[in-house]
């Protein structure tokens, strides 16, 4: 039988049955859903409201380059940025807690097509 390409449907099957199972971190993702529609020049801020929902991810750290580390005039400092996997598309004001650690989306997730998840990048932020 002459190979035909990846067989996606396996590669999901695999993925969720066995990846986000039994590997993947549990995270409390906070999706920003929207904003009052205050009058920020009377001194009324919009107001931020999110949905929270417990998710399962993966971590990677450094993300595609590896780096782990950034140069400051204090000498190195760790950057507390990852590449975090979901099976849901995050956006640039969400935010995951993972560990009771706050970390903001820094990037839009890219589809990764061949496996049906998201990557993207998340940076350690203030609670």
């Amino acid at each position: 039988m002459p190979y035909r390409g990846p067989d996606l449907y396996r590669i999901q099957r695999q993925i969720t049955e066995n990846h986000f199972a039994h590997v993947g971190q549990v995270v409390t993702w906070r999706q920003y859903i929207s904003a009052s529609a205050n009058a920020a020049v009377a001194g009324f801020d919009s107001t931020p409201y999110y949905r929270e929902q417990t998710i399962t991810a993966f971590f990677a750290r450094g993300g595609r380059d590896g780096i782990t580390e950034i140069q400051t005039p204090a000498g190195s400092t760790e950057s507390g940025s990852y590449a975090v996997v979901t099976r849901q598309p995050l956006g640039l004001r969400d935010e995951l807690i993972w560990k009771g650690e706050n970390y903001r989306v820094e990037s839009e997730s890219v589809e990764a097509k061949i496996a049906g998840n998201y990557v993207s990048r998340v940076k350690r932020g203030m609670p």
